[in-house]
């Protein structure tokens, strides 16, 4: 990727392949970056968007880069990152905040991270390059990295479409979670319910028991409605005994007429046997 004196100033790359090598996805390791935070991570509404990270690399598992946070210490891979290579974090609290997280020490860490310059060195290419430059070598150049980009894998920052894109999945990830959460609420809300309607029932049959308990008392404790009592349970008793003669009168005038039926049938069969 340097440029060499036995070249004459070009590099292995460019003397190759007769262009100049695209570095625009290659960046510093160690130096301090800032990571976006989704919106299904963020506690709150005021937490930060953004947290101070470590660049380590690219990701393995994603197609975004490898980052340890510096607030956590842990190892986080995002695609939306903000650079700042010429900045490095105080190797003293990186290696603290490693120790407690993964080796469970417990060293003290302050409340500000400190951040170090870095001796970067910046290339400005003359202006000579770019005379004659046109439209389509624009768009041509534009269209390269754009394809480079897609076969690393990594790009440098969200646009537009992909904020959109993650708003929306979000959004989608809170409704699968708020689903279960609101079902749970109800079946909570169901619940305490059926129990205050349990409840309310068992105290209206101790009332109705009370109640019938109380008129029991009352009906003990005064003669006249002890007297009615007596004089109903009298005057159904009697009501029965009727009822008994009635239908004991019924069952001898049944069995006077069957003894009848039967009597004359029997003359009529002697009648047929004498004719005979």
């Amino acid at each position: 990727m340097s440029a060499t004196k036995a070249l004459n100033g070009i590099t292995p790359h460019e003397k190759l392949f007769g262009k100049k090598p695209v570095v625009r996805n290659l960046h510093v390791c160690g130096s301090v970056v800032f990571h976006f935070i989704p919106k299904k991570k963020r506690k709150t509404k005021l937490d930060m968007r953004f947290d101070p990270g470590i660049f380590l690399g690219c990701a393995k598992r994603s197609l975004g880069y490898r980052i340890l946070d510096l607030c956590t210490g842990n190892l986080v891979e995002r695609r939306d990152v903000v650079f700042h290579e010429d900045m490095a974090a105080d190797p003293k609290y990186v290696r603290d905040l490693i120790n407690n997280r993964y080796f469970s020490t417990e060293h003290e860490l302050p409340e500000q991270i400190d951040v170090v310059s870095l001796p970067v060195s910046r290339v400005h290419l003359p202006l000579d390059e770019f005379n004659g430059w046109d439209d389509d070598d624009d768009s041509l150049l534009r269209k390269k990295n754009s394809e480079s980009a897609r076969l690393s894998g990594v790009t440098e920052s969200h646009t537009e479409k992909d904020f959109l894109l993650d708003e929306l999945l979000s959004k989608l990830e809170d409704s699968n979670i708020e689903k279960p959460n609101k079902n749970k609420v109800k079946a909570e809300k169901a619940a305490a319910q059926e129990s205050a309607g349990e409840a309310i029932r068992r105290l209206a049959v101790e009332r109705l028991k009370r109640k019938r308990e109380g008129e029991r008392d009352e009906v003990s404790d005064s003669p006249s409605k002890g007297k009615k009592l007596a004089k109903l349970v009298d005057l159904l008793r009697e009501q029965k005994k009727q009822e008994m003669a009635a239908r004991q009168k019924q069952w001898v005038q049944e069995r006077l007429d069957r003894q009848a039926t039967e009597t004359r049938f029997m003359q009529l069969l002697e009648m047929l046997a004498k004719r005979s």
